[in-house]
């Protein structure tokens, strides 16, 4: 098995592509339970990256991994230093006023 490469993330939600053996695949928590999803042939699997990172705010990525394990490690880090962000932060605050109609 070779490396994996990490191609696009959605850093908040932990949801991300990889490649793996030439094959694209979808990640999401919870990692633990929940199986990876491949992504079609090749025209299919630009259309969907394109999309994740268009329209749905993925940022685009280019980091390898030796094992899936340390891309969970790596996607389960990257969720905790999002949502502690200042940026994430504040818009959860707002999100709750407006929920609470403040």
């Amino acid at each position: 098995m070779g490396k994996i490469k990490l191609v696009a993330i959605a850093p908040e939600d932990g949801w991300a592509f990889f490649e793996e053996d030439g094959k694209l695949f979808e990640i999401k928590p919870p990692f633990d339970t929940r199986p990876v999803e491949e992504i079609g042939d090749m025209k299919e699997k630009r259309r969907v990256v394109e999309s994740a990172i268009l329209q749905h705010e993925f940022w685009a990525k280019d980091q390898e991994f030796d094992s899936r394990e340390a891309l969970i490690e790596f996607l389960r880090s990257e969720i905790v230093r999002a949502r502690n962000s200042p940026e994430f932060q504040h818009v959860m605050e707002q999100a709750r006023r407006f929920l609470e109609g403040e």
